[in-house]
This record gives structure tokens, sequence and C-alpha cells, in this order.
């Protein structure tokens, strides 16, 4: 089974939700140590939203890998895309989501982040996607992180270079197994965090 709520309380911003995927803690740690091996650059591809960390190769997409713990991480991360995407408002043509045809699941990109002491992610929106996501495999001890929200998502504030004063929608700790599921639409961001490890598979539907 699959436990789905919205990614925080009943002030969650429309349209973010969170899944818990049901991984036991081994399981978890095997996924992780797969993803690692995939991590093999030195510094964050240019023109990406990661600092202090790594990305895997955005042109070979991580969903396409044969390792049955790739394999079986996708299976229940379609699960959840259905669901997210059953439980959507009837259609409504021109809007950014939810005008959208919906039929097969198709990735337009999938891959793995891997940021360390200080990582974040600058705020950011995924122009090839209609749906995104975030899947923490690996975080950083409560220790390790700083005071709160160190290493949170945080959606709706655009980038400080475009001098927008726009009121964040909202901003959510991250639990090891949870997927969030997002509109690509939507400004979000990583906040930096002490030290520790911080994993996620990402992907566009």
């Amino acid at each position: 089974s699959r436990r789905s709520t919205a990614a925080s309380s009943s002030s969650a911003p429309p349209y973010i939700r969170s899944f818990d995927l049901q991984y036991s803690a081994g399981e978890l740690d095997e996924l992780a140590a797969v993803l690692r091996r995939l991590h093999t650059t030195r510094a964050p591809y240019l023109e990406q939203s990661v600092r202090g960390g790594t990305q895997t190769d955005t042109d070979r997409q991580l969903f396409f890998r044969a390792e049955p713990e790739i394999q079986t991480v996708r299976a229940k991360v379609c699960a959840a895309i259905r669901e997210y995407v059953a439980g959507m408002p009837a259609p409504v043509p021109g809007h950014p989501l939810l005008g959208i045809p919906r039929g097969r699941i198709l990735f337009s990109g999938s891959w793995s982040v891997r940021l360390t002491r200080q990582g974040h992610h600058v705020s950011h929106t995924h122009p090839m996607g209609w749906i995104s996501s975030a899947l923490y495999v690996s975080l950083p001890q409560p220790r390790q992180l700083g005071a709160a929200p160190a290493g949170w998502i945080r959606f709706g504030v655009p980038p400080a270079v475009l001098g927008l004063k726009l009121r964040g929608l909202g901003q959510f700790e991250p639990r090891p197994g949870q997927l969030i599921l997002f509109p690509s639409t939507m400004w979000h961001e990583t906040l930096p965090f002490d030290d520790g490890e911080r994993l996620v598979i990402a992907f566009d539907v």
C-alpha cells in the first residue's frame, strides 16, 4: 500500500501532494548505494539549479537503467503519479496543469541529485515538465541539518535576481521514502543545510 497526503497541513498549496512509497530503511540503503555509484562528476552541471553537490547525467534517463532497485522505484513512482493525476479536478483548457491531456505516463527526464555540506537548489521551475518531483532517498541526521527549515523544500519564491516580492506558498520537511509531486511551473528550491548528505531522485512527467 501507499499513503498519500497533502505535503503539509490543510494550508498546503494546491496541487502539491506527498506520497509515502513504503520503503524500509534497508531498501532505501540499497537504493542509495546504487545512486551513489552514478554520481561520478565532481561539480554541478552548468546552468542547473544545484549548488554544493552533483547531479547524474541528464542525457541518460535514470529510470531507463536496468538495476532492480531503479526499476522498483520507477514502478512505485508511476503508481503515485497515476493517483496524483486521478485526484486532479476536471480539465481546464489553457491551464498549465489542468489543461494538459491526461494519457500515458511519459518521462521527459529522470535523474538523481546529491547535496553535501551547505548544498542547496536555487529557485527554479522545470520548463520541460508537466508534473515535477522530489523523492527523498537519504537525508542528513537531524543534528547535522542545523536549525529548521535547513534542508527543507520551499515553494513559490521566485529567484532573487528577478526582483519579485512574492510571498512563498509553503515549505516542507522531507522524510526518507517520501515523494512530493507538484506542478512543473511552480517555483521551488532547497534550503541550505549544515552538513551530511541529501540524496534525491527527481523526474519530470
